[in-house]
């Protein structure tokens, strides 16, 4: 678990590298010619030019790379086998097209991608010959450990050990294992420290241990006005969410009567 959390945490600082640094460049590189026409151009052919990188590397070394990955970790857990999703080239591809494509300047998230990363590290981990034992035919003890690392991998990609450990709990799997949690508060709880404590190190933070944006709130009392506004938007908001999960069990409830009365050798009524 420990080796997971740090190799998880170091691909993660050196990703944050890669791309720090391509935005620098991707600035740099803009402002060489002289004409705003000129810079806007350079400005898009760069961000163009590192999707189709991030896209064609993705294609030609593993396809399984491509998106966030978190819909198929839950098809895994769920007891579904994708071909190729933990491999080493999977890995690459993902490392390699992660920093191109955050890196080109395309405003998007990496915590769907880096919970990916740290599963094929588990995974991968796993399979060495000093773990082999653990899980050679051990399925539950597979699933405990891509839970974790699930966990790991949103704690490590914010240095937020608390929400890692309920993400895992809460996304992964509908039944959670109360043994599971020894797991997840582990990996989260170090991997969250390790890459909070190194990223500031980069960063020449003041202090290695503050929060990535120091932030100060100052909160003024409240009048009455806010009070009643507040209260009627959880009133709102109760109402609104009430109507759609009626509405979903009642499509649901279709759902299931049409594919009674329209049976067919297909997964239409699955997708629907």
């Amino acid at each position: 678990m420990l080796l997971m959390s740090v190799i998880t945490v170091l691909i993660g600082i050196f990703l944050d590298f890669c791309i720090h640094q391509l935005k620098i460049a991707h600035y740099s590189f803009a402002q060489l010619p002289s004409s705003p026409i000129g810079s806007y151009f350079l400005w898009i052919l760069f961000v163009v030019f590192f999707v189709l990188v991030s896209v064609i590397v993705t294609q030609l070394v593993s396809p399984a790379a491509a998106g966030s990955g978190i819909p198929q970790i839950k098809t895994i857990l769920s007891g579904g086998h994708i071909a190729g999703f933990f491999s080493k080239k999977t890995l690459i591809a993902k490392v390699i097209g992660l920093a191109c494509f955050l890196g080109s300047g395309v405003v998007a998230g990496k915590e769907g991608a880096f919970i990916h990363l740290a599963c094929i590290i588990s995974h991968q981990l796993a399979k060495l010959t000093p773990f082999k034992r653990i899980f050679k035919g051990n399925n539950g003890m597979r699933d405990k450990v891509l839970a974790a690392a699930t966990g790991l991998g949103v704690a490590a990609n914010f240095g937020a050990p608390m929400a890692g450990l309920l993400f895992g709990i809460e996304v992964t799997t509908v039944y959670y294992s109360t043994r599971s949690y020894w797991f997840s508060a582990f990996v989260t709880v170090t991997g969250g420290v390790l890459f909070r404590f190194l990223y500031n190190r980069s960063r020449n933070h003041s202090s290695p241990m503050q929060p990535f944006i120091p932030v100060k709130l100052e909160t003024p009392d409240g009048d009455w006005p806010d009070i009643i506004a507040i209260i009627f938007l959880g009133v709102l908001l109760g109402v609104v969410s009430g109507i759609f999960t009626l509405s979903l069990k009642i499509l649901v409830k279709s759902k299931r009567k049409l594919a009674e009365k329209i049976p067919v050798n297909s997964n239409v009524f699955t997708y629907f």
